[in-house]
């Protein structure tokens, strides 16, 4: 009888157990969202094709078409869970010919060598960049909604060196007579794209970090402001004569700084220089996109710069309410907070860091779009999504590339950002520490998504209040130590649910 009341018990507390669900000894952290408050629209979120994708692209099929779905597709499999990462932006180097030159380039890395469309007798052959043409195809086959052309250099046929980087420090390498041949083979480039990919790039970047000196290692051009907003100018009348819809982004400058300080001589203070009234006044041409984008590095750490960088864009934007601001290239450099350049870290660490970035750029910075480096890397260093091998050639998975896919999976182009606030009312620098939280409706697909990212090494108890939107139900997919990305709950937003510790988790709902 003794052991009859004991299996009784038993049973009873396992009963009582799985009917409650997980449990945790840290208090209920209330997340209030108000789906009438808004922020800023989110137009995507990317990543380039630089250097290895090139590679990549001429290996077998088995590990081209993994990193092809990994990175475009948004299907799910037969129990829920996301396939890819589903990026809405494709950034594609127009690259400047430094591979047609090997070791003459100056660039000794193969893998930083890119093809030229143009050929020396200023003919076009777009048989080249083969491999990076493949993705672009992928791209388009699985839909992703945008696309960026963006150029490290001019050809090589148009540079004063005939190289693709830089033989004087601090100088432009190209001639000023050569500016209308360079605006008018960005044309053509990509009139020949679409007509071989029937991709219609929506965005083209004439010059990428033009405060940089570029003289070697890779391909790149420095440019003054007054050399760059010639340029524009003559890109501008290009695109008009030859009746593209594309439009230019400027000023992808090389840090947040650039924008609105002179720190580099003559290649500063971009904002004012290119929507102000100055003779470098590029902003009000027609096909010039109302945004201004930058790259994340340098400003990342210590937090507190981080802050006061973004409140800074942000100042020197508010004078500029037409434009939006996109962030359009970061990876891990050097300094970051603990978090190394090299060797390459696959672990969950990583995903959080580049998740904590993402986080402060959209809530803080208030960007409308996010853009990593390298969408693969063969480089023993923190700068791709995937890695691949070249010795096997296959590609992998990282953590990292899951965090990301947590916002570049259910963020849609077309969300909005909503208020988000949490019951224990944590300043931004705590947040970091622990939980921070970003709310976006998407009203053309009736989707709401909230990402959550807890930074630390317990789990925190979440319940949902959700105003101004009729949400019955939410699902929530998980990057972890354990889980990529993986579906592992639907519940109704009334509950509780326990936010693994370190840990990204998207809750996706429909919005009724």
């Amino acid at each position: 009888m003794r052991t009859f009341i004991v299996y009784l018990f038993v049973i009873t507390l396992i009963f009582i157990n799985n009917a409650c669900g997980p449990t945790s000894n840290e208090p209920t952290i209330t997340v209030s969202i108000d789906g009438d408050i808004t922020y800023q629209t989110i137009d995507n979120f990317g990543a380039s094709d630089c250097w290895t994708i090139q590679h990549v692209g001429l290996w077998n099929d088995t590990a081209r078409n993994f990193a092809a779905k990994t990175l475009f597709s948004k299907d799910f499999d037969a129990v829920g869970n996301p396939l890819g990462i589903g990026l809405s932006l494709w950034r594609f180097n127009i690259g400047a010919g430094s591979a047609e030159q090997g070791d003459a380039s100056n660039i000794p890395d193969k893998y930083r060598r890119v093809e030229s469309f143009m050929n020396a007798d200023g003919t076009y052959n777009f048989n080249k960049q083969a491999g990076q043409v493949w993705f672009l195809q992928k791209a388009k086959e699985y839909n992703v909604e945008q696309y960026v052309a963006f150029v490290n250099s001019p050809p090589i046929y148009l540079t004063k060196n005939g190289k693709a980087n830089s033989s004087v420090r601090n100088e432009v390498n190209m001639e000023a007579s050569k500016f209308p041949l360079f605006a008018d083979y960005l044309t053509e480039v990509l009139k020949g794209l679409k007509q071989k990919t029937s991709v219609a790039f929506d965005y083209i970047s004439p010059v990428v970090e033009p405060q940089w000196v570029w003289m070697g290692g890779q391909e790149g051009i420095h440019m003054k402001n007054n050399e760059f907003s010639d340029i524009v100018r003559l890109l501008d009348k290009s695109i008009q004569t030859k009746s593209l819809q594309t439009k230019i982004l400027i000023p992808e400058a090389g840090s947040y700084d650039y924008l609105f300080n002179n720190i580099a001589s003559e290649c500063g203070n971009q904002i004012s220089e290119f929507w102000g009234v100055g003779q470098n006044q590029i902003g009000n041409l027609p096909t010039v996109a109302p945004i201004v984008t930058a790259h994340a590095y340098f400003l990342n750490w210590p937090l507190k710069l981080m802050l006061a960088k973004r409140d800074s864009v942000n100042k020197h934007l508010s004078k500029h309410p037409n434009l939006k601001f996109w962030q359009t290239e970061y990876c891990i450099m050097g300094g970051n907070e603990g978090i190394p350049s090299v060797p390459r870290d696959t672990s969950i660490n990583l995903g959080l860091y580049v998740a904590r970035q993402i986080h402060l750029d959209i809530v803080k910075g208030n960007v409308s779009a996010w853009h990593w480096w390298l969408a693969v890397s063969h480089y023993n260093y923190n700068d791709g999504l995937l890695v691949a091998n070249e010795n096997t050639k296959q590609v992998t998975d990282t953590k990292l590339t899951w965090a990301f896919g947590n916002f570049s999976r259910f963020v849609r182009p077309g969300a909005v950002r909503v208020e988000s606030a949490l019951s224990n009312n944590p300043s931004i620098e705590n947040q970091t520490k622990a939980l921070m939280l970003s709310a976006y409706k998407d009203l053309k697909n009736k989707k709401i998504t909230i990402v959550a990212i807890n930074m630390s090494d317990k789990e925190i108890p979440l319940e949902f209040k959700i105003s101004n939107l009729k949400i019955k139900k939410l699902t929530a997919f998980e990057t972890s130590s354990a889980n990529n990305l993986k579906k592992t709950d639907k519940f109704s937003v009334g509950d509780e649910y326990i936010i693994p510790k370190k840990s990204v988790t998207t809750f996706y709902g429909d919005i009724q």
